[in-house]
């Protein structure tokens, strides 16, 4: 008679350690850690734009990268919400940096009152998305896909193979030839 090996998952144990991470998971964090991190990356599209003179649309890839590794370290979310709140920070950091960056463009070249602008900007959205349309270009939009993109995979807590092989046991069984 020959051995051959067999697993079976310990559904007992997985259970209970899926459900410890769905008790981890922290929605309220995860707004308060995406905000927070979509305001570093537009403050970077900003200074990138101060040193390039350009609009740096460019930015708003490590942008998408910061709000989504922001999320997922202070929310550990699993469920899709937190993908959807990646999405949208990233597209209000993206229009936010874009604006920023407009505006300040347009600072540089009427000579206008920096402080003044920026209020406008933010008092009225209108006035972000005209600034945004007027140094708008076509490659803009793969940035902000990539942006996007990021925002969502990079906002959900990755569960590893290594953490779930332990819930799998060998099972030894006779075969019969």
């Amino acid at each position: 008679m020959a051995h051959h090996t067999e697993y079976e998952v310990d559904r007992e144990q997985l259970d209970r350690y899926l459900m410890d991470l769905d008790d981890q998971q922290n929605f309220a964090t995860a707004i308060v850690g995406g905000i927070s991190w979509a305001i570093v990356g537009a403050s970077m599209w900003t200074m990138a734009t101060v040193l390039t003179g350009t609009t740096a649309s460019y930015m708003a890839i490590p942008l998408g990268f910061l709000v989504g590794h922001g999320i997922r370290l202070t929310g550990r979310g699993l469920r899709s919400r937190f993908s959807v709140l990646g999405v949208a920070l990233v597209i209000v950091g993206c229009l936010v940096g874009h604006g920023m960056a407009a505006t300040l463009l347009q600072v540089q070249m009427n000579r206008a009152e920096l402080w003044s602008q920026l209020g406008a900007m933010f008092m009225n959205p209108l006035h972000i998305a005209s600034r945004v349309g007027t140094y708008f270009h076509p490659i803009d939009l793969l940035f902000y896909g990539l942006a996007i993109y990021q925002g969502s995979c990079f906002s959900l807590k990755r569960i590893r193979e290594e953490d779930l092989i332990r819930f799998v046991r060998p099972v030894r069984r006779a075969s019969r030839i």
